[in-house]
């Protein structure tokens, strides 16, 4: 194993599909970018207490298998 990975991982998809995800995502940041939008990173999962009253927090079990 190599970084965690059997040493014939592979991805599912080809590099030109990649190559090709990576262009649209760098197009559309820079569509954002040009007209002044900040791109920001929102965590799907937070332990802090959500703020917005029609949202209701949950727990997540932290119990997972890691073979």
């Amino acid at each position: 194993m190599t970084n965690g990975l059997p040493e014939d991982w592979q991805p599912t998809c080809s590099m030109a599909v990649l190559q090709l995800r990576a262009g649209m995502l760098s197009a559309v940041r820079r569509f954002f970018a040009d007209r002044k939008y900040l791109e920001v990173e929102t965590p799907l999962l937070s332990r802090d207490i959500v703020v917005d009253a029609h949202l209701h927090p949950f727990e997540v079990n932290g119990d997972h298998n890691e073979d």
